[in-house]
């Protein structure tokens, strides 16, 4: 098996362990990137369930602001409209969803979707989805009513290790509401496939605003501020509140630190991550066992896709003979790429390089060979 593909398989594996509803979130609504918008379920709803132990409110924490959008009155002038610019821009910063996802998380991952259905490519590529699946349908469907359509989601984190434990933050206007909450709710019953999760009433600070159905020890989620939503599964509840009061370690502020660094902040995606545990386990013995991280983004760009892969191996002749490995199996694999709807450019384009002790790869695909891309994907849809 390519050791890449190994990789891959084991930073996937705790999402394919996990059997709680969250798990379902991310193979029903398109691998997780509206999942958190949406949370949309199967079974009725539970009444809601007693109010959880009043949780410290902090005003230094890093997420929580509750500052209403200013609206203009007809005769506002520039002042207003610097102060209305200035308030929107302090709640944006204030809500990082970075900020939230706890250390003990092994694993992140960002996507920005607007910035990928922006592109003309990936656009068809979602409406063929559309097409073809009813109930990615119906989930999109309830998303334009209640929120405009999944183009509002500026951005949406997922945290996780290898034990299937998530935290998952999205950030959209009016996504923190408990209206918007309501109106997915009510709008997702109407069709079929009612939410798994309750609003409780509870106030911010003094618990979670929304709970899975049914149960008084199971996922939660807080409504962070009027555009901000976490949901966290059981396991994390305790890390992910104290992040809420800006207390604990960050993960972006701990040992995945410097792999973060290494991405590019622009990026419209990008996933991080550590080598241990499972994946640890499924390297060793292979000549990939020193890899102690890696990093992989994704940049839409005027047309063009942008990908770059990085991976830490410990020591620069580590690095040396990772890259000779990957180029090895690469030239085994390469044959393979046009019957996967590649353009015959690409095999070309993909070299593994070192720097020190990191080995990275970068692939730059043009519009028309993005697009010669997305014909073959869309025939397989």
């Amino acid at each position: 098996m390519n050791p890449m593909h190994r990789v891959s398989q084991a930073a996937r594996a705790p999402e394919q362990r996990y059997h709680g509803s969250l798990r379902v979130l991310a193979h029903r609504l398109a691998g997780g990137s509206i999942g958190l918008a949406l949370a949309c379920g199967v079974g009725e709803p539970a009444p809601s369930p007693a109010r959880d132990p009043v949780l410290p409110a902090a005003p230094e924490a890093p997420a929580p602001v509750d500052v209403a959008p200013t609206e203009p009155s007809p005769r506002s002038g520039g002042l207003t409209r610097l102060a209305r610019e200035m308030i929107d821009e302090a709640r944006r910063e204030a809500a990082d969803p970075l900020a939230l996802v706890p250390e003990s998380a092994q694993w992140v991952a960002l996507v920005r979707p607007a910035e990928f259905l922006a592109h003309s490519e990936f656009r068809s590529l979602w409406s063929k989805a559309e097409e073809s699946n009813d109930d990615f349908r119906t989930v999109l469907a309830v998303m334009r009513t209640c929120m405009g359509g999944v183009e509002a989601i500026e951005h949406m984190v997922l945290g996780f290790d290898d034990q299937g434990h998530m935290a998952m933050i999205g950030r959209a206007k009016g996504l923190g509401t408990e209206a918007t909450w309501r109106c997915l709710r009510e709008e997702a019953a109407a069709r079929g496939k009612p939410l798994e999760f309750d609003l409780t009433g509870t106030p911010r600070g003094e618990g979670p605003q929304l709970r899975e159905s049914g149960k008084t020890n199971g996922e939660e989620g807080y409504l962070v501020d009027d555009d901000t939503v976490v949901m966290v599964s059981k396991e994390w509840v305790t890390d992910v509140r104290a992040r809420l009061r800006n207390e604990g370690t960050a993960a972006s502020d701990g040992r995945l630190r410097p792999t973060i660094a290494r991405v590019d902040a622009n990026a419209s995606a990008w996933l991080v991550g550590r080598i241990e545990g499972l994946p640890a386990t499924m390297l060793a013995g292979g000549p990939m066992a020193s890899i102690v991280d890696m990093s992989l983004s994704l940049r839409v760009r005027d047309g063009d896709l942008e990908l770059r892969l990085e991976a830490d191996a410990g020591e620069p002749a580590d690095a040396t003979r990772v890259r000779d490995e990957l180029t090895k199996q690469f030239e085994l694999f390469k044959g393979v790429l046009p019957t996967m709807g590649f353009p015959a450019s690409v095999p070309t384009k993909i070299v593994f390089e070192t720097e020190g002790d990191l080995v990275s790869m970068h692939l730059s695909l043009t519009a028309d060979e993005f697009r010669g891309l997305r014909e073959s994907i869309e025939r397989t849809l």
